[in-house]
Formats: C-alpha cells, structure tokens, sequence
C-alpha cells in the first residue's frame, strides 16, 4: 500500500517482482538458515534437515507452487481466482493491520541499545545496496527508484514470530521490527521527493 502511494501501479508490479524473491528468505529462508547455525553449535546440521524445515514453510511452498505454475503458464481455475479474490482484496488491509499488531514500542535502555546496533547495520548495509541498485543497474528509472526504496524497506513483521520460534527475545524483535518501520517510511518518503 505504500508504494501504491507513492509510485502507482507500476511501482507496485515492480515491487512484487522484487518480494517474491525476497519472500522465500524472509518467510522461512533466514529462519532455516538462524536454526541451522544455532544447531551448528551444538551438533552436526544436515541437508536434510535443511529440507525438512523449507517443506514445513507453508509460505515457501506456496511461492513455490505459485512460481512453478507461472513458469509454465498454468492458470488456476476460474472457481479458485473467484473464491481467493476477496481475501486477495483485503491483503492492504490484512498488512496494515499486521503491521499494527506487532508495533511495539518500548522505551527500555536495553531494547533502544540493542534496537539501534542492529538498525545502524541495516541502514548502512541499505545504503551500499541501494547506491549500487541506482547508479549501476542498466535499469530505467522507474525500476531504479523502487530497487532503492526496496533497499529501505523495514524488516517484515514476520520477525518477531519467527524470533519467537527459535526462543528468542520477541519483545526486543518487536520493538526493533517497528522501530525499523518508523524509520523506512520517513527515509522512503524523503528518498521520493529526492528521486
């Protein structure tokens, strides 16, 4: 819905062009990947388990599946696009209002300490991404501009249950996760104007 703000439809194809890439790692990607290296320390991870964890994303599989049948240009029943289309309607709504649930802020010195060493990474990290996504990309400038809004994006919502799931500290990743929401929105809306 932001991006439909500010840079339109086409703005918004590109960015789900971006998403469904980066989808697959922020709905169970990382998490596979975090479980892996907390297991590494203390026993040997294998390929399979590896695999068990992505087939027990629902997320993924439904990426992939949906992926699968674009690439061969299989299209879903009409009965199917008929009965989806209403909760595909509400997906703004259904984003914001996630978006709302896990906003938390919390002025606790700890949590603002540890909130700021991540995000400084992050912008940073945002920063180099998006100077290569501007200025070295063969890409028009519409493409352009949304690469480099979606450098800044904030970190997904989805965070704070996958932090829950590894017995991580869920308060410091929903502070984190809207404090990063806060912060993208104020720089994407800047970058607009500057863009």
């Amino acid at each position: 819905p932001f991006v439909q703000q500010l840079l339109g439809g086409s703005g918004v194809a590109l960015t789900a062009l971006f998403d469904s890439g980066n989808t697959v790692m922020a709905t169970g990607g990382v998490y596979i990947f975090t479980t892996s290296v907390i297991k590494a320390e203390g026993e040997k991870v294998t390929v399979k388990d590896i695999f068990r964890k992505l087939f027990h994303s629902v997320t993924i599989l439904t990426y992939l599946t949906l992926i699968i049948l674009a690439l061969f240009g299989i299209r879903p029943p009409e009965a199917l696009v008929t009965v989806a289309q209403p909760t595909g309607n509400a997906n703004a709504f259904v984003s914001m209002f996630m978006i709302g649930l896990m906003f938390e802020i919390r002025f606790d010195k700890a949590y603002i300490k540890a909130a700021f060493g991540i995000l400084w990474r992050k912008y940073i990290c945002a920063l180099l991404l998006a100077l290569v996504f501007y200025f070295l990309l063969p890409f028009d400038g519409l493409t352009r501009q949304v690469l480099v809004m979606c450098a800044f994006a904030p970190i997904p919502s989805i965070a704070g249950i996958y932090t829950e799931q590894i017995q991580g500290d869920v308060g410091l990743a929903s502070f984190t996760t809207s404090l990063s929401f806060l912060i993208s929105c104020g720089i994407m809306v800047v970058l607009m104007a500057m863009l």
